[in-house]
């Protein structure tokens, strides 16, 4: 049997893993330039392409950076990176059962990763229960099985590799208003690796979240705060010494849109400024980047097609 190459495993569910947590989401996070399915279809969007205009020694240079299709239904159903010259980075195409589940995709990935195959099972209350990866020869990579307790939470989530074997467990834990509590992450041995610890304010609003290592020693933090409204306006991270790694200060409008981003690394000296703007529909047309200095380095486009009526 071919021997699991864990480095390339233990990136491919780090991925798969994201996809478990978006699939099984018990909420939709406020996001700035995501449309949601409703919104697609209510719009009838039928693509969304994203352009980077770079200004250097007064010229523009125009790339296209991503391709997104959807459904009449508003369902993703093909994305495209793309690298210099409009080569394809990455491309995943997306396939959806009756009830609108995602049953399977198709990706491809420039580099060692190649073509992959993955499969998704749910349970009778629609939870994700399975996902399998496949390679472009059909051989099973990795299996993602999935366990929920009795309020339908997500309570573990076991990775099975090629070999048979169990490599890696996520086990999620909640507080009294079932919120996540915390996330722990066991090896092979069933001995943590990590945990995530999570704490929210008296409106269930995400307020921190720490990781530790297996001697408890942490990592990283991430302090969250909000508007009154409860819309995310500032996040800080910090490393292991409890120095500022990043922090971020967004600016909202009154329909609860991100139309400014502040972001600093005091380490690294670096701070740059995003600003966000969007059509009659609510939809982001434009974001502008600006350099420390305050200078436009750079601007992302979005051009959308529509369905026909």
């Amino acid at each position: 049997m071919k021997q699991v190459n864990m480095k390339y495993l233990n990136k491919l569910i780090i991925v798969l893993l994201l996809v478990s947590v978006h699939l099984n989401a018990q909420a939709t996070r406020q996001n700035d330039y995501m449309l949601t399915k409703e919104k697609i279809a209510e719009l009838k969007i039928k693509s969304e392409t994203q352009w980077k205009i770079t200004f250097k020694d007064g010229s523009e240079f125009k790339n296209k950076i991503s391709y997104k299709e959807y459904s009449r239904d508003g369902l993703l159903i093909n994305s495209v990176t793309y690298g210099e010259n409009d080569s394809v980075l990455s491309e995943n195409k997306l396939y959806y059962d009756a009830e609108s589940r995602l049953r399977e995709t198709h990706s491809y990935r420039k580099g060692k990763t190649g073509k992959l195959r993955n499969l998704y099972s749910y349970n009778a209350g629609n939870k994700l229960t399975k996902s399998e990866t496949y390679d472009e020869a059909n051989k099973l990579i990795v299996t993602m099985n999935h366990s929920f307790n009795s309020m339908e939470k997500l309570d573990k989530l076991e990775t099975v590799a090629a070999d048979n074997k169990v490599h890696l467990v996520f086990r999620y834990l909640y507080n009294d208003k079932n919120n996540l509590a915390e996330l722990q992450t066991e090896d092979i041995n069933n001995k943590i690796k990590s945990r995530c610890v999570y704490k929210y304010d008296d409106k269930d609003n995400l307020k921190s979240q720490v990781t530790y290592d297996n001697k408890g020693k942490t990592i990283q933090s991430v302090e969250k705060k909000y508007n009154d409204k409860g819309i995310l306006i500032g996040e800080m991270t910090k490393n292991a010494d409890s120095k500022i790694m990043t922090e971020e200060n967004y600016t909202v409008d009154e329909a609860g849109r991100y139309v400014e981003k502040v972001i600093t690394n005091p380490a690294a000296n670096i701070s740059k400024r995003i600003t966000s703007a969007y059509n009659e529909n609510g939809v982001m047309v434009e974001q502008t980047i600006f350099n420390k200095l305050n200078e436009p380095v750079s601007k992302i486009s979005y051009e959308y097609e529509y369905n026909e009526e």
